[in-house]
């Protein structure tokens, strides 16, 4: 193993403990519940500049089916977003983002900025392109060439 591997796991998990509390402390948002899946697809509902249908958003996570359609449904229970008949084809409904949902991504966003900046305000630009490099790395595990590459899977 690496010099610094069994460091970069350890804080790689630390990583992933604090994600868990910050999905467990939105809890206390405006008095809702949202967890890092509830948290993730608002985002990206909200940058989306058209809506789009459901059977969409469930490919585009690529998780199971059941899973994207429980969170999207507790996010229109909370208000944040809003299922409305596609008027091109009645039997699809379009995923469309409220007023407070967008407020409550704005929330969200600024609270991840936030975290953001207190990581990397003190590290110089050379520190910031090998964080880059990791995440890029890390990114890769999502893509099929390494799940084809790896003989593991």
């Amino acid at each position: 193993m690496g010099t610094y591997h069994r460091e970069i796991k350890r804080l790689a998990d630390k990583i992933l403990h604090k994600m868990i509390h910050l999905s467990l402390e939105s809890r206390g948002m405006k008095g809702q519940s949202y967890n890092l899946l509830d948290i993730l697809l608002l985002e990206r509902i909200i940058c989306e500049k058209e809506a789009r249908c459901l059977g969409t958003w469930v490919k585009e996570f690529d998780l199971k089916d059941q899973l994207v359609k429980n969170a999207i449904e507790h996010l229109v229970e909370r208000g944040d977003l809003v299922k409305e008949v596609d008027a091109h084809d009645r039997r699809r409904f379009l995923i469309k983002v409220t007023p407070q949902g967008k407020e409550t991504g704005r929330a969200f966003e600024n609270s991840s900025l936030e975290a953001l900046e207190f990581v990397l305000r003190d590290m110089t630009v050379n520190e910031e392109k090998a964080v880059l490099k990791f995440l890029s790395k890390v990114n890769q595990l999502s893509v099929e060439k390494f799940q084809y590459n790896n003989p593991s899977k």
